[in-house]
């Protein structure tokens, strides 16, 4: 099977996702093309294929004789489609040989030139497009065509040298604790850093507890010594927020002031243990480094509240997550006193800001501005704001 054959067998599978689904993957049909690439590796002749219940796609090409231990090289892809256009019966239209003019999706759309400037790039080229009712669903089920193409030739051609390779497709192309296309985008703008002169490595750290329980630490010791004291003050001068106007607070404070009322200082000692271990393995990473490299936000924007009060979700990629603090990468700063900026990684598929957060040294906060600067000069983000100020909401 060629490539081109390959891409319009897997834009024949609906994969479109959703935003409202509590599950994962967000929709149970993205498995079915899942479970046929499965079938498919197995088919190539892939070593180690396996799905597991979420939906993971795992795979390998073998190492070629005398290449075992050649650093092994991952491709990953995802078979979800946007949630904001159909997936379901796409009818693909294949144009060889292009001629660079305006192309009819059907009766009452047309593509045109002087609309889509970038279309005269591509004369000469197989372009291939749908009938304007659906998505094509090229994002990413190109990629996923473009892998499954080179590792069967790969599997045909053992005269080509080469390492272990292993192969992951994923259902929401999600992985923990950072939803999918953040986690590919903020990687790819920490990359950048090479083209400024900076040796860019994955750090790791050793954690005890989960995202989950160190946020829901911040919240406590964050509402013993602020909200609190906060609340006992409006009280001392005559206005009681807890008995005469519990109905306008959000239930999320009432909860925290409530628990705060609870605890003592050995809880509150307890906590400090808590903040006491991030902060060693943030400072004992600076032994290493000059600068911390994440993602700011672990997902994508929520939608607003209707009632204006708005929290982030209780779940990402199917972990559970703290909705006041946790989807944010930014309050381990809080705990250890670093300084820390947030600097644009580019905009999503959906065309919002992502964030990448730099973390520096205690007390460095000149180099920290220096690394942002940096930055902006190889990888200028000006363009992107002025398309968001622009576009319609």
């Amino acid at each position: 099977m060629d490539l081109k054959e390959r891409f319009l067998k897997y834009v024949s599978y609906d994969t479109q996702s959703s935003e409202e689904s509590t599950t994962f993957p967000s929709t149970e049909k993205q498995k079915v093309l899942l479970a046929a690439l499965r079938d498919e590796m197995e088919a190539l002749g892939m070593t180690e294929v396996s799905m597991d219940q979420y939906g993971y796609v795992m795979g390998t090409v073998p190492a070629t004789p005398g290449c075992e231990n050649a650093p092994v090289i991952g491709f990953i892809a995802h078979v979800d489609t946007s949630p904001d256009m159909s997936g379901k019966d796409v009818k693909p239209h294949v144009i060889e040989e292009y001629d660079g003019c305006d192309i009819a999706l059907n009766g009452q759309l047309t593509m045109r030139v002087t609309d889509f400037p970038e279309l005269e790039f591509f004369k000469g080229h197989t372009l291939i497009h749908t009938d304007g009712t659906t998505l094509l669903g090229a994002d990413d089920k190109a990629g996923v065509a473009e892998i499954m193409t080179a590792a069967e030739y790969l599997l045909a051609h053992p005269e080509i040298k080469h390492g272990k390779i292993r192969i992951g497709f994923t259902p929401d192309f999600g992985i923990f604790p950072v939803e999918p296309e953040i986690a590919v985008m903020c990687e790819a703008a920490a990359a950048k850093f090479e083209d400024a002169g900076a040796i860019v490595e994955p750090v790791s750290f050793d954690f005890k507890r989960s995202a989950f329980e160190l946020a829901e630490a911040w919240d406590r010791m964050i509402t013993i010594s602020g909200g609190l004291g906060t609340i006992e003050e409006i009280k001392a001068g005559g206005i009681d927020l807890l008995r005469d106007h519990a109905d306008d607070l959000p239930d999320e404070l009432i909860y925290w002031v409530e628990d705060a009322y609870k605890r003592g200082y050995v809880d509150f000692h307890d906590d400090e243990v808590i903040r006491t271990e991030v902060f060693d393995q943030v400072q004992r990473a600076f032994q290493d480094y000059d600068l911390i490299v994440s993602p700011t936000c672990a997902c994508h924007p929520v939608k607003n509240d209707p009632n204006w009060n708005t929290v982030g979700p209780k779940e990402i990629c199917g972990v559970k997550t703290e909705p006041l603090i946790g989807f944010c990468l930014t309050f381990f700063c809080n705990f250890t006193g670093n300084p820390a900026a947030s600097i644009p990684a580019g905009l999503s598929r959906e065309g919002f800001p992502v964030g990448l957060q730099l973390i520096g040294n205690r007390y460095g906060e000149i180099d920290l501005l220096a690394a942002s600067a940096a930055y902006e000069r190889v990888n200028p983000w000006m363009a992107d704001y002025e398309i968001t100020k622009n576009r319609t909401l």
